[in-house]
């Protein structure tokens, strides 16, 4: 839709009135920008975004059809048009609105395909330095860092659910976002440290049809990383260092293919 007042153009969304739950305002809003009233179908996620003024937004997306109405133009929306997806992608004005056409159209083409932020905890100083229990060694400060360049990362992207070992470091590496983007961090046993890749695979199969962050640990990631690259479902590299994120799209929750980041470096 075009936006008048900020000469763009961009998806519907709106803020909550109070009281209002995410899906009934993405409804509302959908109905006032448009005119239609929808059938509402799957969560594709949340997203972070700053405003020009530099405040931090959260916008949830649903996968919708429309169902009855009419547009007219108003002070806020002064036209809309439904396009394909390379079109679409053309036509916004906004980044982050290109991760959010793929998504939904990956979902609508196969509505088991999914994407798996697989992310290796950041660092958290060396092992054989901590005097407490392993399983509450924190992050160093490099790891903080590494931390907030992941939090910028993954804005990029629509996320539906985090995940994550039940050990400290890796807890601490997402769970900051997952407030950010008002999710439950879910602690897995399947994730943390000493769990196989088989472990790992089994588990991102009931991500099925999710836009999920999945924090693991060098060893559990290693060994599913090296069992895809074996497989040849995905070429490489057979890297996984500390703060890093293999974004893996699905299909009946099995990876597909494959790409790898260092936020931290870029």
């Amino acid at each position: 839709m075009r936006r008048p007042r900020y000469n763009d153009w961009s998806v519907p969304k709106g803020k909550l009135d109070p009281g209002e739950k995410f899906r009934d305002c993405a409804v509302r809003e959908v109905r006032e920008e448009t005119g239609f009233t929808v059938h509402v179908g799957p969560f594709l996620g949340g997203v972070l975004y700053k405003t020009p003024n530099l405040n931090s937004k959260l916008a949830r997306y649903w996968l919708m059809e429309k169902s009855k109405g009419s547009f007219k133009p108003n002070e806020e929306v002064s036209e809309i048009s439904w396009m394909p997806r390379r079109k679409a992608l053309k036509r916004l004005t906004y980044t982050r609105d290109h991760a959010l056409i793929e998504t939904a159209a990956r979902r609508i083409k196969d509505p088991t395909a999914g994407t798996v932020y697989l992310v290796r905890h950041a660092h958290a100083g060396v092992r054989g330095k901590w005097d407490g229990p392993d399983h509450k060694r924190p992050l160093s400060l490099r790891g903080y860092k590494q931390v907030s360049a992941l939090d910028n990362w993954l804005a990029r992207f629509p996320v539906s659910r985090v995940t994550s070992s039940k050990l400290k470091r890796c807890r601490q590496t997402v769970g900051g976002y997952a407030d950010e983007v008002g999710l439950p961090l879910e602690r897995e046993d399947e994730l943390t440290e000493g769990a196989s890749g088989d472990d790992l695979a089994r588990f991102i199969t009931l991500m099925m049809g999710e836009q999920a962050v999945v924090c693991s640990h060098g060893d559990v990631i290693g060994a599913y990383i090296g069992k895809l690259v074996a497989e040849g479902i995905i070429d490489g590299p057979l890297e996984w260092r500390k703060g890093s994120v293999w974004t893996l799209h699905t299909r009946n929750g099995a990876a597909v293919s494959g790409t790898y980041d260092a936020p931290e470096d870029l």
